[in-house]
């Protein structure tokens, strides 16, 4: 009987998880002591009476101990601590930009409150992002594989096709759920980006991809200018194409530095760059991430003509030895 009083609660749970999921990433919140409505708010970028409504909580003081289900508009990634012993010519702001971090917390983390002497063969204390066992890409994309490999959510503003194929190092996961959900928060009424395959849950062969084997790559549906928007992958030509809402994301993703290549068919990319250069896009900028107006043929830009990428465009991330390098 004790089992049975408690399907009501998980069923309730069941029902509020459904209920809400597109409002968010899903996040349980430890209450501490000090944590106020407004702070929590503030932190994960959504209202307090959001809160209070998927907590049915009436008033405003909040237990310590308690658990609160939040739907956080901010990709709530976790982190672990690891140890880089000093080395010739390391400074502050390079270990930050080694580690996407800043000389703040390097300096909070290591308890210096003032600008530390660093002196080489000491540890400095360095918080990274990614589980205490991370995923790494082993291989080529083409022939490699995924170990620890991580599974996309669902997130604001995006829906994941086939969660079994949804599996990206801890680097990509994190890369999709920070830049997905902008073009929701810039246009409300935005349709659902539709996210196709990553690699597999080990990685290895996925047919028909001759790619997407450790990792790194994802496929994502353009947006349109046709209503409804499509719940597929559908087709677009010059003139159904939204280029402005397309040229938006892929310009978030190539404004975090972690873009190699991005696949989009030939035909469609004189649009995408007429939207870039109507948005400020200098010349030079132009050339470095565009294959067009040169030919398919050419090797040139980061925006590549590839076959079969005429209802989705292809993200290749820069695997981390590469960035490292």
């Amino acid at each position: 009987m004790r089992h049975a009083s408690l399907i009501p609660v998980l069923v309730a749970s069941l029902l509020a998880s459904t209920a809400f999921a597109n409002e968010g990433f899903e996040v349980w919140h430890s209450v501490q002591k000090g944590d106020t409505l407004g702070a929590l708010a503030k932190r994960y970028e959504v209202k307090p009476r959001d809160i209070k409504r998927w907590n049915r909580i009436r008033g405003t003081r909040l237990k310590p101990g308690h658990k609160l289900h939040i739907w956080s508009q901010v990709a709530i990634r976790p982190t672990r601590i690891i140890e880089h012993t000093l080395r010739r010519g390391d400074t502050l702001t390079r270990l930050s930009k080694q580690y996407r971090t800043s000389p703040e917390k390097l300096k909070r983390l290591n308890g210096w409150r003032r600008r530390p002497r660093l002196v080489v063969g000491n540890v400095v204390k360095v918080e990274v992002q990614g589980p205490e066992n991370p995923s790494v890409a082993r291989g080529a994309p083409q022939s490699g594989r995924l170990v620890n490999g991580e599974k996309l959510p669902d997130g604001p503003g995006y829906q994941v096709r086939v969660q079994g194929n949804a599996y990206g190092t801890n680097d990509t996961v994190t890369l999709l759920m920070t830049c997905l959900p902008k073009v929701k928060k810039k246009w409300k009424n935005a349709p659902e980006i539709l996210v196709g395959d990553l690699s597999r849950e080990h990685g290895g062969r996925f047919p028909p991809h001759r790619s997407h084997q450790n990792g790194l790559d994802v496929d994502i549906s353009y947006f349109h200018n046709v209503r409804p928007a499509p719940d597929y992958f559908r087709e677009a030509t010059p003139g159904t194409l939204d280029a402005e809402k397309t040229w938006f994301l892929l310009k978030t993703f190539i404004d975090t530095g972690r873009v190699d290549y991005i696949f989009v068919d030939y035909s469609l990319q004189k649009a995408l760059y007429d939207e870039a250069k109507k948005r400020g896009a200098k010349a030079k900028q132009l050339d470095q991430w565009f294959q067009y107006p040169n030919g398919k043929g050419m090797g040139e830009g980061l925006i590549r003509h590839s076959p079969s990428h005429k209802n989705h465009f292809h993200i290749r991330f820069i695997h981390d030895q590469d960035a490292a390098s």
